[in-house]
């Protein structure tokens, strides 16, 4: 474990903001703390593991490679119709997916016309569709030329680096001026990171928000292009907060202990599944119709989904 300071700021001033376990894959059972830079309110883990440490904490199951292609694309299919969409404006050029794993996004982007590559640091991931890959590669080290790519994609893939600042700063530089950087991560200003303290710790290092992508943007160069809140590629449910917030704040419930829960689908309104009991079902349907899609999409309106996606454009000189 690795004691860090902010990577926006530099600074070492944090305010802790609460602890959790790793209830996504439960590699083990240690706690981790999230913390808030105090000058510039970056949100991440500190102490946190070394990026030797890593990968103790990816577990196979993370990367599926028991698909073939054909359930790949099929698994898959509205989360690349979605990436795919959120790029469509931008003329087809040389695109490079950072974090690419199997490679679906990119065959995706190539089978409209555009030219593809990819890195991905683990070397488990199959490459299903025979793409230029670089598998066991860090992008921070890897040579590329400058001025190389019309598009570069990091797809849930920045709240997992160490140095996020280096992959702002190296992505502008292989980018052609006026080409876009998108990026998408889980939003710090939402109901899912703040009240039910629920992300993927510790294999999410760095929790994100407008402010703080603004802040990156300005600091590497780049001109923010838009922010969207939704949740069209990464689904993800707000079914059950009320329940959720319940249980803690008048049951007195620890939020570390829900989410170890959740995770094991014992909140079975967030699923469809309901329990034993009218008074139980009643409350879970009351809860359901709350929290549900209208919910959602208020949180979206108001940038508060658990989802955002950036899209950064490197200026024309």
């Amino acid at each position: 474990m690795e004691d860090v300071a902010c990577n926006l700021c530099g600074s070492r001033n944090v305010a802790p903001q609460f602890e959790q376990k790793d209830f996504m894959f439960r590699v083990s059972d240690e706690v981790f703390t999230i913390v808030q830079c105090a000058d510039c309110g970056l949100v991440y883990l500190n102490p946190r593991p070394t990026l030797e440490e890593m990968g103790e904490y990816y577990v196979d199951s993370f990367y599926k490679n028991e698909l073939t292609a054909e359930q790949e694309l099929a698994e898959r299919e509205k989360q690349i119709r979605e990436k795919v969409r959120f790029v469509e404006h931008l003329p087809k050029g040389k695109a490079l997916d950072i974090g690419c794993m199997k490679g679906d996004f990119l065959h995706g982007l190539q089978e409209r016309g555009w030219e593809v590559e990819g890195t991905e640091l683990s070397t488990t991931p199959k490459n299903l569709f025979n793409l230029n890959i670089h598998y066991g590669t860090d992008f921070l080290t890897h040579e590329f030329a400058d001025d190389q790519f019309d598009l570069v994609t990091m797809w849930a893939v920045m709240e997992h680096v160490h140095d996020p600042m280096a992959f702002f700063e190296k992505i502008h530089r292989v980018l052609k001026p006026g080409g876009r950087f998108v990026y998408l991560v889980t939003n710090w200003n939402s109901p899912h990171a703040q009240w039910l303290q629920m992300d993927d710790y510790p294999r999410h290092l760095t929790i994100f928000s407008r402010k703080s992508a603004q802040a990156y943007a300005d600091k590497a160069g780049y001109t923010l292009k838009r922010l969207v809140c939704d949740d069209r590629t990464y689904h993800t449910s707000s079914q059950g907060l009320l329940t959720f917030w319940i249980r803690h704040k008048i049951f007195g419930q620890p939020l570390s202990k829900l989410a170890w829960e959740y995770r094991d689908d014992s909140f079975a309104f967030c699923h469809g599944r309901i329990g034993p009991g009218f008074l139980r079902r009643a409350w879970y349907r009351f809860d359901q119709f709350l929290t549900g899609k209208a919910f959602d999409q208020m949180l979206n309106r108001r940038e508060k989904g658990h989802i955002i996606t950036v899209e950064l454009e490197k200026p024309l000189p």
